[in-house]
């Protein structure tokens, strides 16, 4: 069908639409109904056109380059040069024009030729994850920044942590060296130094390193929507952007900060992290200035911050020094954590509660190893009486995984150990 034809159908399908709004103020169900199936209709003609403008753009364009460059004559292109990938659509108005059309799409045309063809830029998609429904769709590359996009002020961990890419295959199990710090060994791995004379032998010494391993584990959001919110493409993509995207952040944060690792990441402060250092507090149920500072003592890093809750930080803001100076040094500039031993303080409002284990951490997280695996992906589907009530479930997934990239603290010569991480206890006694 020609581009005419395609106008032509799209303008009668428009007017249709014009004269059901016109005939009353208020519709009907059934007139409802039939508005709803003409503006599937209008935006299935609308991409039909659209794909046919682009590929008569297209057309256009290959002839006048065929007349401009005459087939003998070599053209100017460098040798070498990186060349379009085969299928490149960057230009072509048929893409999707935001995340909430690709997620209206996936929900109600899975068969629609933009999701085969990104299928079919997915190569290592079908192996692990299935196929179309059943599998999810992966989420196109435009739209990944603005989804998974993280910034200080809303993740502790994921901003300062040492990331791993994820790779191929994305959700390869990943093994990372460690220096041995066991207690058969000093805090540089067993490695042993010497002063060497002139013309001595040069003393063998021994490089022990441990290993970290990380495979990316699954996390999935989901929440309710409906068909109605679905259809209005810009609010669709202001819950996925906003309300998925934060739990799937919250989620992350909270296992690399307590996670088991059992299924998920293993965060710092979780007993089964032997690189963390507890420091038992002195008063049950608050945070004293000894603790402060016998925190600082037992930890080491450049890039050091306290990490706790509303509760712990109005602690430290009342806290004094032995000189009954205030150790809380505010900051005027908006954005700028205010300062603990010169030590920025980090809000965490999903923390322990003031008193319990971990309600206070002094870290450095460019010890904290993450590995990002495939997705994010998207996939609808119905759960309950949803069908009944014009509501589908859109679940959207990603893989990570999350290590301290120690396996345990520090030993100095001193025989005093320190650690990137440490974390305030309960009292000796308790």
């Amino acid at each position: 069908m020609k581009t005419a034809e395609l106008r032509k159908r799209l303008a009668d399908l428009l007017t249709e639409q014009r004269s059901l709004m016109a005939g009353s103020d208020v519709l009907t169900e059934e007139q409802v109904t039939q508005y709803d199936e003409l503006t599937e209709k209008i935006e299935a003609a609308q991409a039909t056109l659209e794909r046919a403008e682009a590929l008569e753009a297209r057309e256009a364009k290959l002839s006048e380059s065929k007349r401009a460059v005459p087939a003998e004559e070599p053209t100017t292109e460098l040798r070498g040069a990186p060349r379009p990938e085969a299928g490149a659509r960057k230009d072509d108005p048929a893409e999707f024009r935001s995340l909430g059309e690709f997620l209206y799409t996936v929900a109600r045309r899975p068969s629609d030729a933009r999701l085969q063809d990104l299928y079919k830029s997915q190569e290592n998609r079908e192996q692990t994850f299935g196929t179309d429904a059943k599998g999810g769709f992966a989420i196109p590359d435009q739209f990944i920044s603005t989804l998974m996009q993280v910034t200080p002020e809303e993740a502790v961990v994921l901003p300062r942590a040492t990331v791993i890419p994820a790779g191929t295959p994305p959700d390869a199990l990943v093994t990372m060296p460690v220096l041995n710090q066991t207690d058969d060994e000093n805090m540089f791995g067993g490695v042993e130094t010497a002063w060497i004379g002139e013309g001595d032998v040069k003393p063998a010494t021994d490089f022990n390193l441990l290993e970290v391993e990380l495979q990316p584990k699954e996390l999935a959001a989901h929440i309710p929507m409906t068909d109605k919110l679905l259809r209005n493409w810009a609010a669709a993509s202001t819950v996925a952007e906003t309300q998925l995207r934060r739990a799937l952040i919250g989620a992350q944060e909270a296992a690399f900060i307590g996670g088991s690792g059992s299924g998920r990441p293993q965060g710092f402060q979780h007993s089964s992290s032997g690189a963390t250092i507890e420091v038992n507090r002195e008063t049950a149920d608050t945070v004293e200035y000894e603790d402060v500072v016998k925190m600082y003592e037992s930890t080491f890093g450049t890039g050091l911050i306290w990490i706790g809750t509303r509760r712990v930080k109005g602690q430290l803001m009342r806290m004094t020094d032995g000189e009954g100076r205030l150790i809380w040094q505010p900051d005027a500039r908006a954005g700028v954590a205010g300062t603990v031993l010169g030590i920025p303080f980090i809000e965490y409002h999903r923390g322990p509660q003031l008193g319990a284990r971990g309600d206070l951490s002094l870290v450095d997280l460019s010890y904290y190893l993450i590995k990002q695996g495939s997705g994010p992906f998207v996939a609808f589907g119905y759960s309950g009486d949803d069908f009944v009530r014009n509501k589908q479930r859109i679940k959207i997934f990603t893989n990570v995984d999350g290590k301290p990239w120690l396996t345990a603290p520090l030993e100095h010569e001193n025989g005093d150990e320190a650690s990137p991480f440490v974390i305030l206890d309960v009292p000796a006694s308790s």
